[in-house]
């Protein structure tokens, strides 16, 4: 993974060390400026498509690129972004010789986390449901070529955020989870049945996938660098985790 604003032809050099060309991945995180500048991503339309034609212009047929969707300010056209966004780099690339920029999508579930500005942010299952199709559709609908992309399951993005906002309470389910034989589920070979597992191992150990709605999380008794006040500029008021069953 390469910072898509720092790729330049010297960088594009010394990675590719006269080897043989694999894929680069970059993260763009969200499809438009406007909401990149809300999560203070500081990347630019401009320096995004620098750094993917770079990496064409010096013989990368072929890019990864990580987007998240359910991020604090998000509209629908943020989410449809993605899509043309993908669409875009693809024209401004042009082609060399036959072939054209090749693009691998990832899009991924915001899951709070804490000590951040977001640590708060929630979005329900139906939304992501939602916004799930409506990518879906905008790929349909564009039809483009060379292009293949994954939307991570909810499921993940469950576990992901029960363990990210949980406190010393979850121990026990994530013992109880691996006795179930619940092991390298980020690898998703059996997300269904490793899920299963996790929603078995929360119901014996008497918890929820859902959050209290509390003034101070468990995790703010450990000290940190960060600044409550710039925490706070992002919480738009207290959220819950609403992604079970």
């Amino acid at each position: 993974s390469q910072r898509v604003d720092m790729f330049n032809d010297d960088i594009a050099n010394i990675v590719s060390g006269g080897l043989r060309k694999g894929g680069l991945t970059f993260a763009p995180e969200a499809g438009t400026q406007r909401l990149r500048d809300i999560i203070n991503k500081g990347l630019t339309n401009e320096e995004l498509l620098r750094g993917v034609k770079t990496a064409f212009d010096k013989g990368w047929w072929q890019v990864k690129l990580y987007f998240m969707i359910g991020l604090p300010g998000e509209t629908d056209a943020d989410v449809l972004g993605i899509v043309e966004t993908i669409k875009w780099l693809q024209q401004e690339c042009g082609t060399r010789g036959r072939k054209h920029l090749a693009v691998n999508v990832t899009v991924s579930n915001f899951t709070p986390k804490p000590h951040t500005p977001f640590q708060w942010h929630s979005v329900s299952t139906a939304e992501f449901e939602r916004k799930h199709q409506l990518v879906r559709d905008a790929f349909q609908t564009q039809r483009l070529s060379q292009v293949k992309y994954n939307i991570t399951p909810l499921a993940i993005s469950a576990m992901e955020d029960f363990i990210g906002r949980g406190d010393r309470s979850i121990c026990a389910v994530v013992r109880k989870a691996w006795e179930l034989g619940a092991t390298n589920d980020g690898w998703w070979y059996n997300m269904d049945e490793a899920f299963a597992r996790w929603n078995q191992a929360i119901e014996e150990e008497g918890l929820t996938w859902k959050y209290r709605q509390v003034e101070h999380g468990e995790w703010d008794v450990l000290e940190h660098l960060g600044d409550e006040n710039y925490r706070r500029q992002g919480a738009g008021g207290k959220g819950r985790l609403d992604r079970g069953q």
